[in-house]
């Protein structure tokens, strides 16, 4: 672990949603693009139009209509981040969701994949996969972790692009950067 674990209350007030479940107790929600979470795989949405592709997205009027709908799939794509926390709520906006590829399960095309841990030593934690029963590109759900303080580690949905993606934490749970790969 890199830098300095802080509380999740005291992330810094442009990047946190607070939201209230259904226990009345508040989550703070964290976008993913705050420093204090890693995104590899594709260029980081700070720096690319504030969007989740694969190529330039300042660039799009030069790439084909093929390469610039793919550009817009997360394949490859990861969210890291270490915390204390024995569960994290997923909040994601879907841009787009594929449907129907006979050749490819639904969880492959738009879900998402959890692991705990560093390096090689990464051990599989759960996975969230959009069930489109209230919306076709909003779903929340939540991971549980093992105890302790762990680094986690997101793959993104193969087909189905993000337009946004926060991550719930109970209050009084730590958070801070990951170790540099």
């Amino acid at each position: 672990m890199t830098g300095t674990k802080i509380r999740v209350e005291e992330t810094e007030n442009q990047f946190i949603e607070q939201k209230e479940d259904n226990n009345s107790d508040s989550m703070v929600y964290i976008n993913v693009t705050n420093p204090l979470f890693a995104i590899g795989g594709i260029k980081h949405p700070n720096e690319n139009s504030g969007e989740f592709y694969r190529l330039d997205a300042f660039k799009k009027d030069i790439y084909s209509k093929a390469n610039s709908s793919l550009a817009h799939c997360t394949s490859g794509a990861q969210i890291r981040f270490f915390t204390d926390a024995d569960s994290v709520t997923l909040n994601i906006k879907l841009r787009f969701a594929i449907t129907g590829m006979n050749h490819f399960t639904n969880r492959g095309v738009y879900g998402i994949d959890a692991y705990v841990g560093s390096g090689c030593e990464r051990h599989y934690a759960g996975a969230q996969m959009q069930t489109f029963a209230e919306s076709s590109s909003y779903n929340e759900g939540v991971l549980l972790l093992p105890k302790g303080e762990k680094e986690v580690l997101l793959n993104l949905p193969l087909y189905g692009g993000i337009s946004k993606i926060a991550v719930g934490f109970p209050r009084g749970s730590l958070i801070a950067p990951p170790a540099k790969r």
